[in-house]
């Protein structure tokens, strides 16, 4: 009785297990996932990691050619396009309130990534990571998850 428990408990395990996410993904492409800023790099190569008292930036790729900027006090949505040798454009980025942010250093970072996200140029993949080259900074995301904007939700 004791081993098929033990049988039981452990199948339960491995099922577990294969549920959590994958850091294996084969991403080809940025339509329909979602990124979580983690490092903002200068053009000297000096880098800035997200800082862990502020909640995380986070961007998805709808299929729709729509981004949705989730966690930003002021900017919610935009609009971005693919072409050749990986370039990017994001534009209409959404103003929401304007507010405030605190504490300051949300703010800072909000304004450093939104002005920096409009003028990306190239994105490249790599090992579940997705780098956007801008004009004067580098945004590098680590992947979060799949999404399925026939649903307008992640996988």
């Amino acid at each position: 009785m004791k081993e098929k428990i033990f049988i039981w408990i452990s199948l339960i395990i491995v099922g577990f297990m294969s549920c959590e996410k994958s850091e294996d993904i084969n991403l080809d492409s940025i339509v329909d996932t979602k990124w979580k800023l983690t490092q903002i790099v200068d053009n000297t190569g000096e880098v800035s990691n997200f800082p862990s008292e502020i909640d995380d930036f986070e961007i998805i790729f709808r299929k729709s050619g729509k981004i949705d900027l989730t966690n930003l006090c002021n900017y919610s949505f935009g609009n971005y396009s693919l072409t050749n040798n990986n370039s990017i454009t994001i534009s209409d980025v959404g103003q929401g309130t304007e507010m405030y942010c605190l504490p300051d250093l949300s703010m800072e970072w909000e304004n450093t990534f939104i002005n920096n996200l409009v003028n990306a140029a190239t994105y490249s993949l790599a090992d579940n990571i997705l780098i956007i080259n801008c004009q004067d900074y580098d945004l590098v995301f680590d992947f979060v998850s799949a999404y399925d904007s026939n649903k307008g939700k992640v996988l």
